[in-house]
C-alpha cells in the first residue's frame, strides 16, 4: 500500500510536468526488509493488482516496468507475461540491455520481442553476464547489430546511457559513451544501406 501511495503520488508529479513514461520495478520477494520471503504467486498477484491500481491513475503517462536482477520480474519473458495479462496500452517494457543479456538467452532476439512494447531503452556495456553496467565499448554486447534491429524495427523513441556506478568519471563515461556509440549507430546505418544493396 505504502508503494502504490508512493507511485500514484510519482504519477501526480508525472502529469503535471508532462513526462511521457514512468518507469517501475518489480520489488524484491522480502517483507519490510525482513529475512521472510513472499510467495512467487502471491507476489507477482500482489504486483499486477498494485500495478492496475496505479494505471487507474495514470492519467497521460505510460508505466514502463523494468526488469531487474535479483527482484521478482528479472527477465523479459516475465515482464512481457505481465504486461500481456494486464493489457493496457499504458502498461509498457523499460527495456535495460545490460539486465536482457545478465537473464536472457539471446539479447537481440529478447528485443526484437519486446520492442513493440518498448517506449524507453537503457543502453549500457556488460562483460558476459555480470550485472555491472559499464561505459560502452568496454564490454561485449554488440551495438552495432543492436542498432541495426533498432534501425531495422524503424524503433523511433527513447535511447539513453545508463551509468551510475560512474559518476565519480562521468566526464569520461560521457565523451566515451558518446563517441563510441556514435561511430556504432553510423557503422549499422552503411550496414543496413549495404544489406538492401545486396538484397
Amino acid at each position: 500500500k505504502k508503494r502504490i501511495s508512493l507511485l500514484n503520488a510519482a504519477l501526480e508529479v508525472a502529469n503535471y510536468l508532462s513526462i511521457p513514461v514512468m518507469f517501475v520495478v518489480s520489488g524484491f520477494l522480502t517483507r519490510d526488509f525482513e529475512h521472510e520471503c513472499v510467495p512467487v504467486e502471491e507476489a507477482r498477484d500482489m504486483l499486477i493488482e498494485g500495478l492496475r491500481t496505479c494505471l487507474k491513475n495514470a492519467g497521460n503517462v505510460v508505466i514502463a516496468i523494468e526488469t531487474e536482477p535479483s527482484m521478482l520480474i528479472e527477465t523479459t519473458t516475465q515482464a512481457m507475461s505481465i504486461i500481456r495479462e494486464i493489457d493496457s496500452p499504458q502498461l509498457r517494457f523499460a527495456m535495460d540491455v545490460c539486465h536482457v543479456k545478465c537473464y536472457d538467452s539471446d539479447l537481440l532476439q529478447c528485443v526484437a520481442e519486446a520492442l513493440p512494447y518498448t517506449p524507453h531503452i537503457h543502453i549500457a556495456d556488460i562483460k558476459g553476464r555480470v550485472h555491472y553496467h559499464k561505459i560502452p565499448g568496454e564490454g561485449n554486447i554488440d551495438f552495432r547489430s543492436l542498432f541495426q534491429l533498432l534501425r531495422n524495427a524503424n524503433y523511433e523513441r527513447y535511447l539513453s546511457v545508463e551509468l551510475y556506478w560512474h559518476s565519480d568519471v562521468w566526464k569520461k563515461a560521457l565523451y566515451q559513451s558518446r563517441k563510441y556509440l556514435l561511430e556504432e549507430m553510423k557503422a549499422s546505418e552503411v550496414s543496413s544501406r549495404t544489406q538492401d544493396t545486396h538484397d
